[in-house]
């Protein structure tokens, strides 16, 4: 778990509090998880330990996160085994640990195993409002109540549902791995060790994936953006300032601006931004801005990424408007200089930096004198 844990705090301080992503586990509780693995431990109890790490180790605010368990309530023997497949934590509350951790861990394995069931109810489970949607079935064996896990694949597919379904088989034997052939992305893990690393992989899938796109559209508030430089005239100790927000025509869309009475300086917006973003490598940031005066301009670096030890510059083409101006600009190496050496940047040396990003600047002051300079719209995709 230890790779999984670094990326999560070093994604934990990103600003995805408009991400709708939901991930359902769906934990099998059937009688045969009081199996035995190699280790001498039951299967029941190595994945309620693992899942129980996983789930502690999670971002908060960043995932919506619930939980659906079969064969915990009626015995396998016993009517309407088939039937028992609950939803006990609900996808609608971000990341609630203790519940989750309790739940699974109070869990009692004696059922059957409803798989094809637990599918086609736990699609149902996300809310309307879910863009991207995850499930990861832990089980350690195959289709118990005479359903067909790929006519369930063929009717999610049918109703629209676009659903990553994750079969993280434990300990599983030749036929029941054979049995998910066509389902989903399926995996067999023959200890707690692999299954915690199935795991890892899983999530670590979806976090990549709700990271970008990043868009900041600043519609109701400045989202964490500040100012970096002389603006308000503080260019002697390049003051970081809030900067002030300006709706539109009393609209939902709104953009932010900031005023600058120095000269002599320039100043940025400074990006919400940092740790390691490796992988917006070769996407593309886009942005929006506009100035208040097109005469008396001047050059600077028009983007800046900053690591610990490391300055890269990139220069656009054209600076902005009175009116909103589009830029969209390649997170790689072309065209990006070394601030120190003035040289061109390798790949190592780009990758290095959004591995280690301490800063992202957006260049907000093109006029020698006071003017001001808005923002909006800005996107890694």
């Amino acid at each position: 778990m230890k790779k999984l844990l670094v990326l999560l705090v070093l994604i934990s301080s990103f600003s995805l509090a408009s991400s709708q992503t939901y991930v359902e586990l769906i934990l099998d509780a059937s009688g045969s998880m009081w199996n035995k693995l190699d280790d001498g431990r039951f299967r029941i109890e190595a994945a309620k330990d693992v899942l129980t790490s996983f789930v502690n180790g999670l971002p908060d605010g960043d995932l919506n996160v619930g939980l659906r368990i079969y064969g915990s309530e009626i015995s396998a023997l016993d009517a309407g085994a088939c039937n028992d497949s609950k939803l006990f934590v609900e996808l609608d509350n971000g990341i609630n640990k203790p519940i989750l951790t309790n739940t699974v861990q109070s869990a009692k394995a004696i059922g059957a195993t409803p798989i094809a069931k637990s599918l086609l109810a736990a699609a149902d489970d996300f809310p309307t409002v879910a863009t991207k949607r995850m499930i990861i079935l832990v089980t350690d064996g195959e289709e118990s109540c005479g359903g067909d896990l790929q006519a369930v694949a063929a009717e999610l597919t049918a109703r629209g549902f676009d659903i990553d379904i994750r079969i993280i088989g434990f300990d599983l034997d030749q036929g029941a791995i054979d049995s998910f052939k066509g389902v989903g992305t399926f995996e067999n893990a023959e200890n707690a060790e692999q299954l915690a690393n199935a795991l890892d992989t899983a999530v670590e899938d979806i976090i990549k994936n709700t990271i970008f796109p990043i868009e900041y559209p600043f519609d109701t508030n400045d989202e964490a953006w500040l100012v970096f430089g002389d603006a308000q005239g503080n260019s002697s100790t390049n003051a970081i300032v809030e900067p002030d927000y300006y709706p539109v025509d009393d609209s939902s869309d709104g953009y932010i601006c900031a005023k600058d009475s120095a000269a002599g300086g320039v100043w940025y917006w400074l990006a919400p931004l940092s740790g390691d973003i490796s992988d917006a490598y070769g996407l593309t940031l886009s942005y929006y801005l506009n100035q208040s005066q097109t005469n008396s301009q001047f050059d600077s670096a028009d983007i800046i990424l900053e690591s610990d030890d490391t300055v890269l510059n990139y220069d656009t083409s054209y600076n902005p408007e009175l009116d909103f101006t589009s830029y969209q600009v390649l997170l790689s190496e072309d065209n990006w200089l070394n601030s120190e050496t003035n040289s061109a940047v390798t790949k190592d040396e780009f990758m290095a930096v959004l591995q280690n990003l301490k800063m992202l600047r957006i260049r907000g002051e093109y006029r020698d004198g006071s003017d001001s300079g808005c923002l909006n719209n800005v996107v890694i995709q």
